[in-house]
């Protein structure tokens, strides 16, 4: 017993002793070892905007039936972000049974600084919809580069004819889909 509690206490004094080192310099989130996608070499070719984000600086994008607000501590250096949008004729081929899409889009953010892909951010922007399909029984979903369909309700709010979801990450595409036939969709 006094073996794990001198284990557990030595774990803990390391533990403590790295989080007490500051860094100088601000980094963007890890995203681990996944890869960050270009999602515009996966169907999601047409840029709607983009624009210049500052850290600390508040932004808004609207673009079509898209508003993303974006908090001024989202990202930690400065990126040039990208609405995409994708083609939703073809996203339906890997839709969920009794799912049509009526929404698709995906960012490209690049940090000016390195001229990487940011994958991960620092702290969530909130994405609003506004499209007259949009009903209770919308769909949020995140897709994989593989076309994998993901339910993602985590925050989400519906109501007649807009969406509204926290975006954490440009590591996915998402869709909203409606229900072809009754049945289905995001119940409160």
């Amino acid at each position: 017993m006094r073996k794990i509690f001198v284990v557990m206490s030595l774990s803990m004094m390391v533990m403590l002793a790295a989080c007490s080192k500051k860094s100088t310099m601000p980094t963007q989130p890890s995203t681990g070892t996944v890869a960050v996608p270009d999602w515009t070499k996966y169907g999601f070719s047409t840029v709607l905007d983009s624009v210049q984000i500052t850290p600390g600086k508040a932004d808004t994008v609207v673009s079509g039936p898209y508003t993303f607000q974006i908090p001024g501590n989202v990202f930690a250096t400065p990126v040039e972000f990208y609405l995409l949008e994708g083609d939703t004729t073809t996203l339906a081929a890997t839709a969920p049974s009794g799912e049509k899409p009526i929404l698709a889009f995906a960012f490209k953010v690049v940090d000016t600084n390195t001229d990487s892909l940011v994958g991960t951010f620092q702290n969530p922007m909130t994405m609003i919809a506004n499209d007259p399909e949009i009903t209770a029984q919308s769909w949020y979903y995140d897709v994989e580069t593989n076309g994998t369909y993901v339910l993602n309700s985590t925050g989400l709010k519906v109501s007649s004819g807009q969406m509204i979801h926290p975006v954490r990450r440009a590591l996915f595409s998402w869709v909203i889909t409606v229900p072809t036939s009754s049945g289905g969709g995001y119940y409160y």
